[in-house]
């Protein structure tokens, strides 16, 4: 399996997740969004470091199958066109699969769409700031994960904290960056999707490994409730939004 996840660019004009949920309430202890996709999708990133577009894509099918009760077909070349615009990827030199910035993919996704499919916008959320991640499932239907995975990790069927030292193969990164939509969390961690499979997460796990995570606003996900939802702040989140993409 393939990595591709570059390392974190941060923009001061990112919007925080956290200044549009003051008022809202404790989230339920499970919530669970990604049952009804029955096959999750490769999108080539066994071959190729396409993790930071496959991860949207993924997080496109689980919105779509929970507005609609199908998921969007999306396909490898439809995918392997949005990472080739976005990283510069030419199938033909192997050395040009270089990953992506999130960030980039981000903006991508909000101005031209992935796989036909736009995003509203985008809000960054703390990795270690729990109750935001449990909001932005709970109310988003996921959330987009960057990892700085340890060489533990690896031949892991869940992931774990297995040396608290987090030195040598259980050093944040010694294998690379990751990135992957969640759209489960419960009391022990959140379920992840990656290479096509499900992937349970621990709490202590995300706390260290983690390095960037982001609440995506979809208009496949808003479809599903016909509005944000009560108590979210939408429209201070589009008079910033547009401010800062003026």
């Amino acid at each position: 399996m393939k990595l591709g996840k570059k390392a974190k660019r941060s923009d001061p004009r990112t919007l925080r997740l956290a200044k549009y949920t003051m008022h809202l309430p404790i989230p339920p202890d499970l919530r669970d969004w990604g049952g009804r996709v029955k096959n999750w999708e490769v999108f080539l990133n066994d071959k190729i470091g396409d993790c930071a577009v496959a991860a949207p894509a993924h997080q496109i099918m689980g919105w779509t199958a929970c507005s609609t009760g199908t998921p969007a077909g999306i396909t490898d070349d439809q995918i392997l066109a949005a990472y080739s615009a976005i990283s510069g990827y030419k199938p033909d030199q192997p050395e040009t699969d270089t990953g992506c910035v999130m960030l980039d993919v981000l903006n991508y996704w909000r101005k031209t769409g992935i796989a036909g499919h736009k995003a509203m916008a985008y809000a960054e959320v703390h990795p270690t700031d729990v109750l935001n991640i449990q909001r932005a499932i709970n109310m988003f239907g996921s959330v987009y994960l960057g990892f700085a995975l340890p060489l533990s990790a690896q031949s892991s069927d869940s992931w774990n904290v297995v040396d608290p030292s987090m030195k040598g193969d259980a050093a944040p990164g010694s294998w690379g960056g990751h990135a992957v939509e969640a759209c489960r969390y419960s009391p022990t961690g959140i379920t992840v999707i990656t290479w096509g499979q499900k992937m349970e997460v621990s709490w202590p796990f995300l706390f260290a490994y983690s390095d960037e995570a982001y609440c995506v606003l979809s208009q496949d996900w808003i479809e599903k409730t016909g509005s944000a939802p009560s108590g979210f702040d939408m429209a201070t989140l589009k008079s910033d939004l547009a401010a800062v993409t003026a």
